[in-house]
C-alpha cells in the first residue's frame, strides 16, 4: 500500500512567485503592443521560476540589444526550434544578432487547457516594433 502524498497548506503573497527577472504573458501585456522586435544580445543559461513558483535551473535565456529593462525571455521547446529555424541553425553561438519578433499566440499551456503563451516568429524585413 502506498502512502498518500500530503500538501501542507501556506499562506503567501502570490506576487513573491512572479519572476520579475523573465519575460511572460502579463509582462507583453503590459508592454501594451502586439508585437515586439527584438535583436538578441546573448543567449544565457539562468535559473528562472515556473508560473507555480518553483526555481528551475540552467533554463536557456535570450538577452536583447537596446532594452533599458534587464528582462530576458525563457526559451521552452516551440521557441528553440523556431529560433532555430530562423537562424538556419540550432547552436546559440549562431543566434546572437539574430532579429525576431514577439507576439502572443494561443496555445496547449503547460498542465492542459489553451491560453496565451509568448512565441517567436520571423522579424519584418524593417523592424519598428522595438523596445526600449
Amino acid at each position: 500500500m502506498t502512502t498518500p502524498k500530503v500538501h501542507t497548506h501556506i499562506s503567501v503573497d502570490g506576487k513573491d512567485y512572479i519572476d520579475t527577472n523573465h519575460m511572460s504573458v502579463e509582462w507583453f501585456n503590459m508592454v501594451g503592443r502586439d508585437e515586439i522586435s527584438l535583436t538578441i544580445d546573448k543567449v544565457c543559461s539562468e535559473e528562472a521560476t515556473t508560473p507555480n513558483g518553483r526555481t528551475e535551473a540552467n533554463k536557456l535565456v535570450l538577452r536583447f540589444r537596446g532594452v533599458t529593462q534587464d528582462i530576458g525571455l525563457v526559451m521552452n521547446a516551440t521557441n528553440i526550434k523556431r529560433l532555430a529555424r530562423i537562424a538556419g541553425s540550432s547552436k546559440t553561438d549562431d543566434w546572437v544578432g539574430v532579429e525576431i519578433t514577439l507576439n502572443l499566440e494561443i496555445d496547449k499551456l503547460f498542465g492542459g487547457g489553451k491560453g496565451d503563451t509568448l512565441r517567436i516568429k520571423q522579424a519584418p524585413l524593417n523592424p519598428t516594433g522595438g523596445l526600449k
